[in-house]
């Protein structure tokens, strides 16, 4: 499956938010959308019980709900 470009807009509140993930994680925010599109979460675990992403402190967690 081909991957297509395209442009969203987002509220600035939630970008504001992206950006602030950005910074603690390092993941992009283009990467966050796209994650989010797949139906996953980005979340703070204190305990590290799933798998990590291997590039950040950060746990991806599916998500079949929006919370």
């Amino acid at each position: 499956m081909a991957k297509r470009q395209i442009c969203v807009q987002v509220d600035e509140d939630v970008a504001k938010k992206m950006e602030k993930i950005r910074n603690l994680t390092g993941i992009p925010v283009s990467r966050q959308i796209e994650l989010k599109l797949k139906g996953f979460k980005i979340v703070k675990d204190e305990e590290s019980t799933t798998e990590i992403d291997s590039k950040t402190s950060a746990i991806l967690k599916y998500s079949t709900n929006d919370q």
